[in-house]
């Protein structure tokens, strides 16, 4: 499958982003960690991978300022 993605996209970046199109923004990093069943860290690299990228844009929880969404 990553042979058929983008470069640089890899198959963890291309699940989340399909997850977050079905079922929209707004999640926080360990939400969507417990969503795919992998460890915190594991998600926020992920994450910080499709910012990097422009693909998604982290922002402050203005519920939490320790966390964002």
């Amino acid at each position: 499958m990553e042979q058929r993605l983008p470069d640089g996209l890899s198959q963890p970046h291309f699940t989340v982003l399909n997850h977050l199109v079905r079922l929209g923004d707004g999640a926080t990093p360990g939400r969507l960690a417990d969503a795919f069943q992998v460890p915190r860290n594991s998600m926020t690299n992920t994450l910080a991978g499709l910012e990097k990228r422009g693909l998604i844009e982290l922002r402050p929880n203005p519920d939490d300022a320790r966390s964002r969404h």
